[in-house]
């Protein structure tokens, strides 16, 4: 569940939005120790990236957990954050949707929640998820993990990593 900032997709993602906007990628202090995941510290570690790039209008693209911390940082409504893409939510603990992850105030959140997850995560019931977050907007990659990799022999990782850069470019000019 815990990867980094050097993944696949995140170092295509970057480098493709690099281009045209200001992007930082960073890893939280957990990476590479999973079982010190702390959301709180989490938050803080996010909170201060957003702050270290001013007072600007800031879009959250996060990566599993971090798409979950983008979420609780965008509920609290303190910083200037326009939208929220999270791109294979953590949102029960790994195929047991009998315990899911704080949601603090994110059904509630005044800024679009944008999910794109594989359909066959096992982060991220689909039920689960339109029942704890209603108003977010659900993109579903077909025959894809929480890592978007393809569970059958039908596609590839690159390609559905093109399908999840090719939304988050969508959303973004939205």
């Amino acid at each position: 569940m815990y990867n980094n900032m050097h993944t696949s997709l995140i170092e295509k993602l970057f480098h493709k939005l690099s281009g045209d906007y200001n992007v930082a990628r960073f890893n939280f202090s957990f990476s590479g120790k999973p079982e010190s995941a702390d959301s709180k510290q989490s938050i803080r570690e996010l909170e201060a990236v957003i702050s270290f790039l001013g007072d600007k209008q800031v879009a959250l693209v996060g990566k599993s957990f971090g798409g979950y911390i983008s979420s609780l940082v965008a509920a609290k409504g303190k910083l200037n954050i326009l939208k929220v893409i999270a791109l294979g939510y953590s949102l029960h603990e790994e195929g047991n949707t009998s315990v899911v992850f704080d949601l603090d105030n994110v059904g509630g959140m005044k800024v679009p929640l944008v999910i794109i997850k594989g359909d066959k995560d096992p982060y991220c019931d689909e039920h689960l998820l339109k029942n704890q977050l209603p108003n977010c907007k659900l993109h579903i990659i077909s025959d894809a993990d929480h890592s978007f990799k393809p569970l059958s022999d039908k596609g590839s990782k690159e390609a559905n990593e093109e399908k999840v850069i090719s939304l988050v470019l969508k959303e973004l000019e939205k």
